[in-house]
This record gives structure tokens, C-alpha cells and sequence, in this order.
């Protein structure tokens, strides 16, 4: 749907749900009015207009189901149909509950001015005062049948003093007031809606040229940092003939500053890769998509990093729950991600420790927590651990990094449809998890996540 379909969709639902409301409302105050406070209602008569009411609107239900099965059409008009046809038949059922609770005298006559700045949010100027003049028309032709005794009076007798329906000033007074009043909120509510309206345009025209611009940008940082990645593997591939060179034919002073560019030319090359990388991300959604087995991927990547994590002593304790295997998604980029993770974990965890990596079912998600037991992140700091280019206080003075890392990481999850989070407590060690669908989100409605974190990010 569109954005005024959905929005006609959703209020017609709204109204079918405030109606279940006003049903049991109509009938408990008439109950009480008439058991209790002794007040001369027509009960009988009300109880048949509420159970109408109340068929009409299972009536309401039945035909906004039919409407949103049609898929295959613009359901713009339709609704627009439907939603005026509410309005005016609430209006007429408001009339009948009027008739037979005092008429014109009953002061529940303000439940239209309700009923009227409801339409006026949702309708057009124009549908909004034909509704209003259909229910001024409405009321003034029950007093006017009323007064000419045409149809039967109704009192409230014991609520206040009989007769007003027969004063010509007091019917003419309250129809003016009436009138005014409907018009004047009709109006005032209109201004209001128009005002957000444009307000909303030019937000979403804002927002779409924002975008444009971030895509531009995105697509300049894509071709500068590929030849800036070209450039840089140029230097390195220097840099490696000469490290080659036999010992001795280098000055061991040159040696060592060959040394410091070699390490700082794949740190940069390293920063460009994840730079280009997360660029890519940004400007393509589009992923080779396909079932694979997470299991196999998660003991290729522990075997990966093996070597990383011996030179510090860590193991890395795997427990994957067995009913995990096939997941859907791009398996480059899941792998990617896991990695990212892990080797995070091995850097930041103190010598002889472990890395706990588990893997968990949870109902249609899979659940990943790649636990270490490092210095931990400060807690002002982990609402920014994911954002481009930030690192931590404690990263900061301990190891080099691009800060780009855990920005790709967000970035794979969200595209995949799936939520990321961070646990940790300063030198307690940090807890990254992740959850990923199961199955090709495309193919399902969405439904909540399961609630098994506290504060996902």
C-alpha cells in the first residue's frame, strides 16, 4: 500500500476497534441511567441500536479484510469509499442514539463534534465538511420532526427539566451553535493536518535528497579508495622486493625504518580494504544470497585464526547447539563478520585465556556470542563501538585499528535483518552477539524478535 492507502487502512481499523468500545459503553451508561440513576431512557429501543451497531461493524471488519486481499489494485479508492461510508453511517447511528435519549436536549450531542474532528484528520477538506453538513442535516432534522411532533419525543426525565425541544430560541441557539461549532472544528482541524502534511512532504523531500547526497558521497569514497588501494599495493610490492634483498646488502638503520613502512603500508592497505568494504555495503544490498551450513563456515574461521590465537596462548572454546546448520544469507559476508568478531576477541584477551564463541537456535534466529576476557568496554562507550571510525579509550593506546571493524560488522547484520550488541563492563571483558534469520526474511512476515537481550544496539 501507499502511504494515504495504509494511512485510510489503518484508521478505518482504528475506528473498528473504538466501536467494540462505544458498544459496551452505549450499554453500560444506559444500564446505569436507567437501573440505577432512575432516568427515563428508551433501554429497550437503545439495546437494538447498540446490537446493530455492533453487527455493523462485524459488517465494517469483513469488508477492510476483503479490501486488503485485493492486491493486485490500487486500494486507494475503495478505502477512501469505505472510510467516508463509516463516518456517515456512525453519524446516523449517533442520531438514532440521540433520538431515543432526549433528542436535541441530550448533551451527549457533543460526541459529533468527537466524531467530526476524527474525519477531519484523515479525509479531504472537502469530504470533511460534506460529513459535517450531513450531520448538522441529520441533527437538525431530529429536532425539526421532533418539534412537529411528527416522530415521538424522548425525555430524560430526572436528568434535567422536559420541554427545551419545544422552545423555538433554545433549538434555534444550540442549532447555531451547533453549526458554528462543527465548521469551526472542521476547519481548525483541517489547517492543522494541512500544516503536518507539508511538513511531512518536506521532510521526505529532505530526507530523499540527504540520501541522494550520502550515495554520491558513498560512490566518490568508493573510486577514490580503489585507487587509492592501487597506489598502496604498488608501494607494498616495493617494499616487499627490498625486504627480500639478502641480509647484509641493507644498512641495518634503513633496515629498520623499511621495517616501520612495511608495517605501516599494510595498516593503511588494511584501512582502505575495510573502507571500500563498508562503501560497498552501503551502495549495494544486492548479496548472493543462498543456504549454507554456519557450522562448517564457524569451524574454517576457528581454524583461520588458530595461528593468531596460539601466539597469545588463547583457546577458543566453540559450543554450538545441534539443531544449528543451514542458515540463509551471504555467506562471504556472514563469515566476514564472525571473523571480524573473533579476531577482536583474540586481540583484546589477556595471554592464557579463552574466547568463548557459542552458537544458539532461538525460535526463527540463530543467536552468536563471541565472549572474551579482555579490559572490557567503559559503559559510556558502548553505545559508539559500532559507529565508523570510532575506537575505544582502552583500543586507542593498546593496538592499531582502523575503527572500521565493528562499523562493517553492524552494517552485514542489519543488512541480513538481524539485531547487534555489545555486553561488557570495564575489565570484565566484553560479550559481542548478533542474531540472524534462519530463512530468507523476504519470504515470511515480519514478527517481533524473540526478547533475549537486554540492550541491543
Amino acid at each position: 500500500m501507499d502511504p494515504r492507502s495504509n494511512k485510510l487502512y489503518r484508521f478505518s481499523l482504528w475506528l473498528i476497534r473504538l466501536r467494540w468500545l462505544g458498544v459496551l459503553c452505549i450499554v453500560l451508561v444506559t444500564f446505569v441511567s436507567s437501573r440505577i440513576l432512575e432516568i427515563t431512557v428508551c433501554e429497550f429501543s437503545l439495546y437494538i441500536v447498540s446490537a446493530a451497531f455492533l453487527l455493523l461493524n462485524i459488517l465494517y471488519r469483513l469488508c477492510l479484510m476483503r479490501i486488503k486481499r485485493h492486491k493486485d489494485r490500487d486500494p486507494t479508492l475503495p478505502l477512501r469509499l469505505f472510510t467516508n461510508i463509516q463516518i456517515s453511517l456512525d453519524f446516523f447511528v449517533l442520531t438514532l442514539l440521540l433520538h431515543f435519549s432526549g433528542g436535541i436536549e441530550n448533551p451527549f450531542i457533543v460526541y459529533f463534534i468527537f466524531h467530526m474532528v476524527m474525519a477531519s484528520i484523515v479525509l479531504t477538506p472537502l469530504e470533511s465538511y460534506l460529513q459535517a453538513s450531513f450531520a448538522w442535516s441529520l441533527v437538525i432534522l431530529l429536532a425539526t420532526l421532533e418539534y412537529l411532533s411528527i416522530i415521538q419525543h424522548h425525555p430524560l426525565d430526572g436528568f434535567f427539566t422536559p420541554g427545551l425541544f419545544e422552545s423555538r430560541i433554545y433549538l434555534f441557539g444550540t442549532g447555531l451553535v451547533f453549526i458554528s461549532t462543527s465548521f469551526l472544528v472542521v476547519y481548525i482541524t483541517n489547517s492543522i493536518m494541512m500544516r503536518s502534511r507539508r511538513h511531512e512532504e518536506a521532510y521526505l523531500k529532505a530526507n530523499m535528497e540527504l540520501e541522494k547526497k550520502d550515495e554520491i558521497k558513498n560512490e566518490y569514497v568508493l573510486r577514490i579508495t580503489h585507487d587509492i588501494k592501487g597506489h598502496l599495493a604498488a608501494i607494498q610490492s616495493s617494499l616487499n622486493v627490498l625486504q627480500s634483498k639478502p641480509a647484509g646488502s641493507i644498512r641495518q638503520d634503513c633496515k629498520e625504518f623499511l621495517e616501520i613502512a612495511t608495517l605501516r603500508t599494510a595498516t593503511l592497505i588494511k584501512f582502505v580494504k575495510d573502507l571500500l568494504y563498508i562503501t560497498q555495503l552501503k551502495l549495494s544490498n544486492e548479496f548472493r544470497t543462498s543456504h549454507f551450513s554456519i557450522r562448517d563456515s564457524i569451524q574454517k574461521i576457528v581454524t583461520d585464526l588458530g595461528s593468531q590465537a596460539k601466539e597469545k596462548s588463547i583457546h577458543i572454546h566453540v559450543e554450538i547447539d545441534d539443531p544449528v546448520d543451514q542458515i540463509f544469507g551471504f555467506q562471504l559476508s556472514i563469515e566476514e563478520l564472525i571473523t571480524n568478531l573473533l579476531s577482536n576477541a583474540i586481540q583484546y584477551s589477556d595471554q592464557n585465556s579463552v574466547v568463548d564463541l557459542l552458537v544458539k537456535a532461538r525460535n526463527k534466529q540463530l543467536l552468536i556470542e563471541i565472549k572474551d576476557h579482555g579490559q572490557g568496554i567503559p559503559d559510556n562507550e558502548q553505545e559508539l563501538v559500532f559507529e565508523e571510525f570510532y575506537r575505544g579509550s582502552i583500543t586507542r593506546t593498546t593496538s592499531e585499528g582502523t575503527g572500521l571493524g565493528l562499523a562493517i560488522s553492524k552494517k552485514i547484520v542489519q543488512t541480513h535483518g538481524g539485531k547487534i550488541w555489545v555486553e561488557s563492563g570495564e575489565g570484565k571483558g566484553s560479550k559481542f552477539c548478533f542474531t540472524l534469520p534462519f530463512d530468507d526474511p523476504s519470504q515470511h512476515d515480519k514478527s517481533p524478535v524473540d526478547p533475549i537481550v537486554n540492550d541491543p544496539i
